[in-house]
């Protein structure tokens, strides 16, 4: 099966931040094709215009505008010749402050028109601490205020001008792989089986289990596991919490079967990231 709407995944779990710098020769691949994430997605037009697509409406974003995409909306751009194009994606925990503010929400019109000094800041920030075209799974003190920073300069007038409306999971149902990646990011700390995710999505299991592979690239348990290891790294590295209480609040049963997961995924054991935050 050929999926439609491709799966980020490298911008849903594991990765805190990514810088792009666009124009009409990169790739068409990553902004051409529709596809969607977790993460939260801040675009920033710096010469000519760009059309982006977001859940089947277009928009045109022009040089003193911005745009926010939110998580599972599925998206994709357009450049012309003329254009070039900032792009930041970066993960709730960043900011988390401002994710609060906007989770279980998405915006009526995206486009907003931040500051000059707001636009220069960010991108200066963007620019001097982490380049274009990069991908950032781990920051230094430094780069981390710096994201800070810059991400609720943006955010900031992005709340001010963007009127907000719940983001309600059936208005997605013609997209079955953004439905169902939404539906276990917001359930992954339960006992979840496909067969409930069908069932609370309005899908026949059979249907979704057939096309499931096809739709992600993976089996269900592998996804529902990157979920899970995002989470659980979260809290190795920014808690004293055991490991037991670790696993079972990332979803796991049983600490054999966390530590079998977390094995498989990381490289460090958890008690060797801890000790290297430490230091």
């Amino acid at each position: 099966m050929k999926r439609a709407v491709h799966h980020q995944s490298q911008n849903t779990t594991g990765s805190l931040l990514t810088t792009y710098r666009y124009d009409h020769t990169s790739n068409p691949g990553p902004i051409g094709i529709p596809h969607f994430h977790k993460n939260y997605e801040i675009l920033i037009p710096t010469l000519g215009q760009t059309d982006v697509t977001v859940d089947g409406k277009r928009y045109t974003v022009r040089p003193g505008q911005a745009m926010m995409v939110h998580p599972f909306q599925t998206h994709y751009l357009h450049l012309d010749q003329s254009s070039r194009l900032w792009c930041s994606v970066f993960s709730a925990s960043l900011v988390g402050g401002l994710c609060s503010l906007l989770e279980g929400m998405k915006p009526k019109n995206p486009v907003f028109r931040p500051s000059e000094g707001s636009t220069r800041f960010f991108l200066e920030e963007m620019m001097t601490y982490f380049g274009a075209w990069n991908k950032w799974e781990k920051l230094t003190v430094p780069q981390k205020m710096a994201a800070k920073a810059g991400l609720y300069a943006i955010g900031c007038e992005y709340l001010s001008q963007v009127e907000l409306v719940p983001d309600r999971m059936d208005d997605r149902s013609e997209n079955l792989a953004a439905a169902v990646a939404a539906y276990i990011a917001a359930h992954f700390k339960n006992n979840l089986s496909l067969e409930q995710v069908a069932k609370a999505l309005g899908y026949s299991y059979q249907h979704l289990s057939k096309t499931f592979h096809g739709l992600f690239g993976m089996n269900f348990k592998r996804l529902l596991n990157q979920y899970r290891m995002e989470h659980a790294m979260a809290l190795v590295s920014e808690t004293s919490l055991p490991l037991t209480q670790v696993a079972f609040e990332s979803g796991f049963q049983s600490i054999r079967t966390f530590n079998h997961v977390w094995a498989e995924t990381f490289q460090n054991s958890p008690s060797e990231i801890r000790q290297k935050i430490e230091k």
